[in-house]
């Protein structure tokens, strides 16, 4: 079993960056009014929330929502 302070400090210091910086360009190409690329960036911020999922629940953690 993973060690859930490790989990969480992976997913609070590399994942969630990534997870807002994908977030920013999701708006932009919102506003942008560019579906096709906000849709994009939308799938790749899913799956790494899908992924910190994965690493909480091998520590033993609840998922989030």
């Amino acid at each position: 079993m993973l060690d859930a302070r490790v989990t969480n400090t992976v997913i609070d210091t590399w994942m969630s960056l990534a997870w807002k910086e994908l977030d920013v360009k999701r708006q932009k190409a919102v506003q942008a009014g560019d579906g096709t690329a906000a849709a994009a960036y939308e799938e790749q911020a899913d799956y790494i929330h899908w992924l910190a999922n994965e690493l909480r629940k091998a520590s033993g953690q609840q998922i989030e929502v």
